[in-house]
């Protein structure tokens, strides 16, 4: 089979640094990956029908033409992968890396997103992925893996409060009270767009980078 493009996309290289060793390190596991790295404002008017799936990590502000080249990608059959890892620009004052609620909140941000982004908030005590509660073929493979157990112990410090909307996917929840989504998607034409309401890549968001159940998922969570 041919390899899987995946466009792997940041504010900076460094802040993609460990999804990009995951996905290059499957490689060397039997995966086919080719990944490629580019900044925000490099995929701008860049051509994604090369790509299989296109990662967006903590990218701050996402322009609407980016936002509708992603819509098209993902009606005409792509994946996308959005994960959340920094904080609302509207609370966060001079932190460098911030993302912008109003940015994923435009009408073309919309027509793609499972959510809607309320606020970037820390968890009163650490929290835990929760897929158990969300039957899913998904969730089965993690199951045969040994990867649910583990991910128990894996503690989330922050996360994005989001508003599903219609037609999205759970497929996990945070352990919390509320219950709150975690990862979530929604099928968009022939493709998907999948949410994670946390980091991948930030070590103060989370444990999670660097376990071996980050690995397996890495691989088993491109849309």
């Amino acid at each position: 089979m041919p390899p899987l493009n995946v466009l792997v996309v940041a504010e900076e290289r460094l802040s993609a640094a460990y999804w990009l060793t995951a996905l290059e390190g499957l490689n060397s596991i039997g995966s086919s990956y080719q990944v490629t790295f580019r900044t925000s404002e490099q995929v701008i008017g860049a051509d994604l029908s090369e790509y299989d799936v296109v990662c967006l990590l903590d990218v701050a502000n996402p322009p609407t033409e980016v936002w509708r080249e992603l819509t098209t990608f993902t009606r005409n059959g792509g994946g996308v992968l959005i994960c959340l890892g920094a904080p609302s620009s509207v609370a966060a004052g001079n932190l460098r890396r911030t993302i912008n609620p109003v940015a994923y909140g435009a009408s073309e941000a919309q027509e793609l997103l499972p959510v809607r982004l309320k606020a970037s908030l820390k968890f009163s005590s650490p929290q835990h992925l929760d897929f158990r509660s969300r039957p899913h073929p998904l969730s089965q493979r993690l199951e045969a893996l040994g990867v649910l157990a583990e991910l128990g112990n894996v503690d989330f410090r922050w996360r994005w409060v989001v508003e599903p909307n219609e037609g999205a996917v759970e497929l996990a929840k945070w352990t919390d009270d509320n219950g709150e989504p975690a990862w979530i998607y929604r099928d968009v034409g022939r493709g998907r767009c999948l949410v994670f309401t946390s980091s991948v890549d930030s070590g103060s968001w989370s444990d999670w980078r660097g376990t071996w159940t980050y690995l397996v998922v890495a691989g088993q969570k491109l849309p």
